[in-house]
């Protein structure tokens, strides 16, 4: 029925600092960015455009891994989470959360994935 388990191979990732520039003492905070569904997307789209701006005005250095995570992977994989998420998401500081819930999938399907079970 679904194509083979997709693991949690992040969609894109950034960072708001130079490399070289950086010391080698300098903290960057690991963001994981999931967008998920409806207007998730264009709410984190402003959310990461608000911390763009204070990164800049108050000096400190971030990295953003988006992960595709959401309805529309659910629909096309089977799955809600591959294996493999919750490791990769331990890996980071933080996640950015957006709007998740998508009208052709049962609520505890995706309400059950976000809770982020150990």
């Amino acid at each position: 029925m679904y194509g083979p388990r997709a693991a949690a191979t992040p969609v894109s990732s950034q960072s708001n600092f130079d490399v070289a520039s950086c010391g080698r003492d300098s903290i960057v905070h690991r963001i994981a960015v999931i967008g998920g569904d409806g207007t998730g997307p264009e709410v984190t789209a402003e959310a990461l455009k608000v911390l763009e701006a204070v990164g800049s005005a108050e000096g400190f250095a971030y990295e953003l891994t988006e992960f595709d995570f959401g309805g529309e992977r659910y629909l096309k994989t089977g799955e809600t989470l591959p294996d493999s998420a919750l490791d990769d998401l331990r890996g980071f500081d933080s996640i950015l959360l957006g709007a998740i819930g998508h009208p052709e999938i049962p609520p505890v399907l995706t309400g059950r994935a976000l809770a982020l079970q150990p």
